[in-house]
């Protein structure tokens, strides 16, 4: 799977995952669900999916 296959949602994650203003926050993950204006259950959702697809 490429990085322009996923959603637009699962590349921002990536995207603020990897950069170093997200990273630090997300591991409390409201404040990276803040971020990315969605529910921090959303995020969760996503971020398993990712990892079952070797995004990690």
């Amino acid at each position: 799977m490429k990085f322009n296959d996923l959603q637009k949602l699962d590349q921002d994650i990536i995207m603020a995952l990897s950069s170093h203003r997200g990273i630090d926050n997300a591991v409390q993950g409201k404040k990276l669900a803040q971020h990315l204006e969605i529910e921090l259950r959303t995020l969760q959702s996503r971020i398993e999916f990712l990892q079952r697809n070797h995004w990690n």
